[in-house]
This record gives C-alpha cells, structure tokens and sequence, in this order.
C-alpha cells in the first residue's frame, strides 16, 4: 500500500519555527504535546529551524518519537532561493509544507501558551477563515478600516511618549518601555504606509484554513518579520474572513533573536519592500514557483525528511 494512502487524516498543522531556542522549544513541545493529546482529531507538528547552533538538534529528536506526525524541516527547504532565510521563511515553508485543513504557528518560546489555540480554532470553525491572535484588544474584532486603525495607534504611541504605558497593553506580562514602544510604532507604520487595520499584527499567533493558508503563504516574498503584514495585505486583497482574537501573553525577550535596532532598520525596509510589490500589484499575481533547497540530512538531527 502506497505512503500516501496510510498517512492519517490531518485536521491540524502546528508549525513552529525557531533559532537558537532549545531550552524554551522543549517546553513549547511538551506544551504542544499535552494539549494535542486531547483534541479527537489527527494533527502533525512542524518544528522549521534557521540553522541553530544550539541543543536544538538534540530537543528535536528527543520529541521525534514522543509526538504524533512530528517532523522536521529547515527553513530554506521550500524556500524560492537558498538564501531566502528567517522567520517568514520558516512559517512559509511549514505552511506549505503541512497537510492540515487547519494550520496555525506559534512563536518557539510560547509567549502565548498554546492551549490559547481552542479559541483560534473556534473562530475557523465558525466560518472564519484567518484567525489572528492579539495583545493589544480584551474582545474578538474584526476590521476597524485604515483611518481608525491609524487613529488608535496614533494615540498609543502619544500614550507612551508622555505616560510611559499604553492603556490598550492586555498581556499578562508588559515588555520593557523600549520593545513596547518598537510594536506599537511599528503599528503606527503599517497602518499608515500599508493600510493595515488590526490592533497586533506581529503577535507570532495566528491560524488559517487550508485554502487561506496555501493562497497566502505561496505568495509572501519577505523572508524575516515582515511577512507578517504581507500575509495581512494578502488576505485583504484575497477577501478573506478575518478575525482578531485576544490570547494571553507573556513578555520572553529576555530569550529572544530581537535586535531592538538592527531589527527596527530591518524592518522598515522589509516594510519598504512590500509596500513597492502593493504598488507594483505583485500580490495580485500568481504566486512565484517554490523550488525545493533540501539539505542531504534536511531533517534537523541528521534524520531523512519524510517529505519525498
């Protein structure tokens, strides 16, 4: 019997992409494991890494054998080029990559805890067919149009200027005044460059239907952390059913890849780029072809992908 005529029924894709986060990834993984554990339906895991020089490797075979479909992948697999690299890639590449009707990432350090799924899930199942996790609302919304988005981040940076804190800050755990202030100006930028209307749009939680996910993610062309807006503007222009959900949220910079100013510079060019492909149409086009980078050991750990 064929390989493809045995594989289960996949209802949910976990992709979780990371660099250099064993320690918070094996706790992630258990999270992911425990929770998935009572779902019943099938799902698989994910796990796309950007070449870590870490325990990673060690963390992934450890859970290879201890969680249902779990595999794993570089973030360059699936990629248009080998030196496309980053977060964006490797959500793009598990996105691609999984089998799920359902698919959603998370951030490998669990700053959301991955049980915060059920309400994402809850809203695909409803007719929804992006699911945006968020800090920065107490109530389910969906878009608020260009002008007010602008107006209300326009005010949460004039909060932080002159009281130091924003009134609209949901998370369990506030970020230091510095990371605060590079999110919620970032905000600012979106909505006015890109006409982006949602209150979070780099909370690294958010889900997607099969045809939501493979329309969007096989058109994103920003290999770091602007892929994010890229996959807002996508489900805009693709008409999309979108939702934006608060989830609970916990401050890990203190075990984070971010550079408040290399990471800043970075992405206000990656935010150039996109609004130059918005200008330009290139998101209405068919999306680019998706050539395969795999490594001889492309399965992180020395392991042979499954994916043949």
């Amino acid at each position: 019997m064929s390989a493809a005529l045995t594989q289960p029924d996949i209802y949910l894709s976990v992709i979780i992409p990371g660099l250099n986060q064993g320690d918070l990834l094996a706790h992630t993984l258990e999270n992911v494991k425990a929770h998935t554990e009572s779902f019943d339906f099938a799902t698989e895991v994910i796990y796309v890494d950007g070449n870590s020089s870490d325990t990673t490797a060690d963390i992934v075979n450890d859970y290879r054998d201890r969680i249902d479909n779990f595999r794993s992948l570089f973030d360059t697999d699936l990629a248009p080029g080998p030196d496309f690299t980053g977060k964006g890639a490797g959500v793009k590449t598990g996105m691609l990559a999984a089998r799920g009707r359902l698919r959603m990432y998370l951030d490998a350090d669990s700053s959301t805890p991955f049980s915060e799924v059920d309400k994402l899930l809850h809203c695909l199942e409803a007719g929804y067919q992006v699911a945006l996790g968020s800090r920065y609302i107490d109530h389910p919304q969906t878009g608020r149009g260009s002008v007010l988005a602008f107006a209300r981040s326009f005010r949460e940076v004039a909060e932080l200027l002159v009281t130091g804190k924003t009134v609209s800050n949901f998370s369990r755990e506030k970020q230091a005044w510095l990371r605060q202030f590079m999110s919620r100006g970032g905000n600012l930028a979106f909505a006015t460059i890109l006409g982006i209307d949602v209150a979070d749009s780099r909370c690294g939680f958010k889900a997607y239907t099969r045809e939501a996910a493979e329309t969007i993610f096989s058109r994103t062309r920003i290999p770091g952390f602007g892929f994010e807006e890229e996959t807002l503007i996508l489900a805009k222009i693709n008409h999309f059913k979108t939702i934006e959900i608060p989830v609970k949220w916990y401050d890990r910079s203190g075990n984070t890849n971010v550079s408040p100013l290399r990471d800043s510079c970075k992405s206000f060019a990656e935010i150039a780029r996109v609004k130059w492909s918005q200008l330009r149409g290139r998101y209405r086009q068919p999306p680019p072809a998706v050539l395969r980078h795999p490594r001889p050991d492309n399965e992180l750990g020395g392991q042979q992908s499954q994916e043949s």
